[in-house]
């Protein structure tokens, strides 16, 4: 290493310091300065190549000592500055009446910054500041604070045209500002009453022409987020490729019936249905759908869960290798039962006309559900080729999967995986089943006739994930003979959940 060209040795501490990197920093000796001075340290020509080299100076951080800090500014000779200062916990050390005049006196120089500190009124001097190079800022507070700094003055005093990724968690500022049109990536998360409203979100969308990336935590509704308003004309975000947001219905549906996005590849939605669900469920699918027109007219899956603290998740993705990648789903939390959820979002209707190809079912935690009328509801649902179930006692799924439903066809016509966790049956039932789909003679419990019905396909796969005592392994043995061996997988080690 002594002997390495100059190049080559910059090269690889620089590939050092980078593979290093340490997300959320503890102590000094984990920050980028604290890594670079344990190489500066090894000898008298790595310690004159690293102090000479401006670019390994241009990273400063509050865990470090103040003394160092200072040095990096020095050593940086001007090249543009990531300030880092998330020190955590509800005070702020002693260190940063220095750390904060250090890097506001050269702020000219942020390329990056994110600021992370308990007392939100510190930030104030932070909005205020010379930023004319910055490229990334991310703001955070403990609790929600609208910046004092006047409206009139503009947030930054010189407009940053470079900035292209703001994030801001519990902090608002004037939202008519122009600094947004640059943004590549706009993150405004625990605003909470500061929330801008749905129409001044809007106006700054639309400055972000360029906006690839969009990530929104507006949960608590105003009155203008619950009343339906003209939104005015829509527009378009031809970039926007990823959306993530925590809103109140209302606010989404009204936010997606004015923006376009044509490139969208992943959507994800946690939104919580208090009031008024029945009315705005619709709406919402129809609104979500729309954002992927281009998806959900070709070959999907969906999936739907069914979650604790009666949540439920629905998923979807196309199916085509040329699309993979792409996928979008909505999480809601309470007054939507899981019969309403698969009404809503898989049997066809006005307007749901693309039913997915392929759709998972899983049930993952015990919920207050009867399983029969759940599964009764499911026979208007085609192409579930999934299902996964914990927790229940699942007879009754064995006796709709072996018997006509209510469209005169086999319960679960099509399909294709079976997983039982933690589930308690009659294994008899179990066999009676798979014999009648597989048209086993002699099988009991099935209302088919084999003359008259067509057999459904054969399963591509049986799991059965802890089994219960009663659940003799030699009748079990006869489930894995009609599926096959290299289809059908127990396990009676894991242990039975609480």
């Amino acid at each position: 290493m002594h002997r390495l060209p100059t190049e080559i040795f910059l090269y690889l501490i620089t590939e050092v310091l980078t593979a290093g990197i340490v997300e959320r920093p503890r102590s000094h000796h984990d920050t980028h300065l604290g890594r670079l001075v344990n190489y500066y340290i090894v000898c008298k020509r790595w310690k004159e190549i690293i102090e000479t080299t401006p670019s390994f100076w241009t990273t400063i951080n509050l865990l470090d000592p103040p003394a160092l800090s200072a040095l990096a500014v020095t050593r940086s000779a001007n090249l543009p500055l990531t300030v880092i200062a998330l020190p955590g916990g509800t005070s702020l050390p002693q260190r940063w009446p220095e750390f904060k005049n250090l890097m506001l006196k050269n702020s000219k120089s942020w390329r990056s910054a994110e600021i992370a500190i308990p007392w939100s009124a510190e930030l104030d001097d932070v909005l205020g500041a010379d930023l004319p190079v910055l490229e990334s800022l991310t703001l955070r507070t403990r609790s929600p604070y609208l910046s004092q700094v006047s409206t009139a003055q503009k947030v930054f005093q010189m407009v940053p045209r470079r900035l292209v990724r703001l994030a801001l968690h519990g902090i608002a500022i004037p939202w008519t500002l122009q600094f947004f049109r640059h943004l590549k990536f706009l993150s405004l998360t625990g605003l909470h009453a500061f929330s801008p409203t749905c129409d001044e979100l809007l106006g700054v969308l639309k400055e972000c022409s360029g906006l690839v990336e969009l990530e929104l935590d507006l949960e608590e509704p105003t009155e203008e987020t619950q009343t339906r308003q003209d939104p005015g004309p829509p527009f378009t975000l031809p970039q926007l490729t990823s959306v993530s947001l925590f809103l109140y219905p209302s606010f989404l549906v009204k936010l997606f019936e004015t923006i376009s996005a044509p490139s969208l590849q992943t959507f994800s939605a946690l939104l919580d249905f208090e009031e008024a669900w029945e009315t705005l469920i619709p709406s919402v699918v129809e609104t979500t759908r729309g954002l992927f027109s281009n998806v959900i007219r070709t070959e999907h899956r969906s999936k739907m869960s069914i979650l604790d603290n009666n949540n439920w998740k629905w998923e979807c993705e196309p199916i085509t290798a040329a699309d993979s990648g792409r996928n979008f789903g909505i999480q809601t939390q309470w007054r939507l039962t899981p019969l309403e959820a698969a009404e809503a979002f898989f049997i066809p209707n006005d307007k749901n006309p693309h039913s997915p190809e392929s759709i998972e079912i899983v049930i993952v935690t015990k919920y207050d559900l009867e399983l029969s009328d759940f599964l009764q509801k499911l026979d208007k649902v085609p192409r579930v080729h999934s299902f996964s179930i914990s927790h229940y006692d699942v007879d009754p799924l064995f006796t709709y999967m072996a018997n006509p439903t209510t469209t005169d066809d086999w319960g679960f016509p099509e399909l294709q995986d079976l997983i039982l966790h933690d589930c308690g049956y009659n294994a008899m039932e179990l066999v009676n089943m798979l014999s009648a789909r597989y048209g086993v003679e002699g099988s009991d419990g099935s209302q088919n006739s084999q003359a008259e019905r067509e057999l459904p396909p054969s399963l591509e796969w049986l799991s059965i994930l802890h089994a219960p005592g009663e659940a003799e392994k030699g009748i079990l043995s006869q489930a894995e003979e009609i599926v096959g061996p290299s289809r059908f997988e127990l396990n009676e080690d894991l242990e039975l959940s609480e």
